[in-house]
């Protein structure tokens, strides 16, 4: 049997191309956090963030690409240290993930709260990310160190039991997206002048944390995967079809040899995936696995078609 596996984990060579189609297959340096929660809370950017799993279980059943992780709602959450990788300030910045929701805030009375860094001592400022009780999916933050804030929000009646992609992003100046699946959600923020704060606390993922009035009811109970903070890039301005694989991943296609001493031509359709990521193919890999050490394998005119699929013949 033998393994091909397109590998996805570096950009195209071509310049042009990477401009036209930023992939978000590679792991760049404007990643600043990437939660693949793959059975542990391992940060896979280059930052190699420190992250504390407080009560978060995993499981693969239902996931949208593998594993995923479980908030209960109840005590499950994700901290991290304060980083200046999320002290935006002004600049360009998006938030992603995909999630899906166990109870609703709507039926459960508990604020949803994707994200939260929150301090009083020296100001009050702070930055979330959250779904309220009102069907409102909604950001707030406060830079002022008193009780005024900038906030925006949009209506949204998420469906238990189904993932969602969400990405939260800023463009420069005053120009606020929020995304659901993919679809701008038309967010129009309070204010102007956007500086977003530098809160020196904890990052709280899937709870409000502590220092919140009745903090135990704003834990959020579902599942949470691919989790990234990238800073310095707008990654989507304009609709867009939601990622289709983990980021940084490889795809695997395995054919299986009929028979031994005889040219086999075997066809691996690519034609699902995106433009931007079949741009950022550099490499095939291919890898024999389960063959007794006295083969020998021999593959002639590999190539890759207009339509979509790549072939070669294996011997």
């Amino acid at each position: 049997m033998a393994k091909t596996e397109l590998d996805y984990m570096e950009y195209s060579s071509d310049a042009n191309a990477r401009t036209a189609y930023p992939t978000d297959a590679t792991v760049g340096s404007d990643t600043k956090l990437l939660l693949h929660l793959d059975n542990n809370v391992t940060d896979s950017s280059p930052s190699g963030h420190t992250v504390t799993n407080n009560n978060v279980t995993f499981a693969t059943t239902g996931g949208k690409f593998s594993y995923y992780g479980i908030f209960n709602g109840t005590n499950a959450a994700l901290t991290l240290g304060d980083s200046g990788d999320w002290n935006f300030g002004s600049g360009d910045f998006t938030i992603d993930f995909w999630v899906r929701f166990s109870t609703l805030p709507s039926v459960n009375g508990k604020v949803a709260v994707f994200f939260r860094q929150y301090v009083v001592t020296g100001g009050l400022r702070y930055f979330w990310l959250y779904v309220y009780t009102d069907n409102t999916l909604k950001f707030g933050y406060n830079n002022s160190g008193d009780s005024s804030s900038n906030s925006g929000s949009v209506s949204w009646t998420p469906t238990v039991d189904t993932w969602y992609h969400i990405a939260f992003v800023h463009e420069g100046g005053d120009t606020f997206y929020l995304f659901i699946d993919g679809v701008d959600q038309d967010l129009t923020p309070s204010g102007t002048g956007h500086n977003l704060p530098d809160v020196p606390d904890v990052m709280y993922i899937g709870w409000a944390g502590p220092l919140f009035d009745d903090p135990a009811d704003h834990y959020f109970d579902g599942y949470i995967d691919e989790f990234r903070v990238s800073k310095g890039i707008a990654r989507w301005t304009s609709n867009f079809t939601p990622p289709t694989h983990a980021y940084g991943s490889t795809y695997e296609f395995t054919p299986t040899i009929s028979s031994s001493n005889t040219w086999e031509r075997k066809t691996f359709d690519i034609s699902s995936i995106s433009n931007a990521n079949k741009d950022a193919i550099s490499q095939i890999k291919i890898t024999i696995v389960n063959a007794d050490a006295d083969n020998t394998f021999y593959i002639d005119n590999m190539y890759a078609g207009r339509e979509g699929l790549v072939q070669c013949f294996i011997l």
